[in-house]
């Protein structure tokens, strides 16, 4: 939870959700956390995020395939393409060693759509704008996120609470 005083910061922390809201969606879901966007320059938006620990391409592998996720290998040219333009890759800085596991972007979980991206030490899952704004989360959100659930029992050991560190995830004690 936010222990954060400043008057600013939970001003907008609750300006869509009251706090009894976002504790009652917590309690509702076991897995998904709201997190709320950084917002400013950074164009992104509210989002329910879940994360799911994983080290290395036999983890995300692990993750996708319980999910029902494609997994797809990235071939030598992508792979060639990606060090040529010096991009890091999700597990380090340059020159060290590239996954070789695509990222899957968005993909239907339960019959949910579902943002997926892997991260250096994570798998993360995200929805928002059930109801067709896509930086808001509300209740049709939460009730996605619950069905999504249901299909995570086999990963449901990985699961990283918070999501993220910092005061933008909202958890409670």
């Amino acid at each position: 939870m936010n222990d954060s005083k400043d008057p600013k910061w939970l001003a907008y922390l609750y300006r869509n959700h009251s706090f009894d809201e976002l504790v009652r969606w917590t309690r509702l879901m076991r897995y998904f956390r709201f997190h709320r966007a950084i917002g400013g320059h950074a164009n992104d938006g509210d989002e329910l995020l879940c994360a799911l620990r994983s080290r290395d391409d036999a983890d995300v592998s692990e993750i996708f395939t319980e999910l029902g996720i494609p997994v797809r290998e990235v071939d030598a040219q992508e792979v060639d393409s990606a060090l040529r333009a010096g991009r890091p890759n999700r597990y380090g800085a340059n020159n060290q060693w590239l996954s070789r596991i695509a990222q899957p972007g968005t993909i239907v979980i339960s019959g949910v759509s579902v943002s997926v991206y892997v991260r250096a030490e994570q798998t993360e899952l995200s929805l928002s704008g059930a109801s067709g704004d896509y930086f808001q989360v509300d209740e049709l959100d939460v009730h996605n996120a619950l069905r999504v659930e249901t299909a995570m029992a086999g990963v449901a050991n990985r699961v990283v609470l918070p999501p993220r560190a910092g005061e933008h995830c909202f958890s409670i004690p």
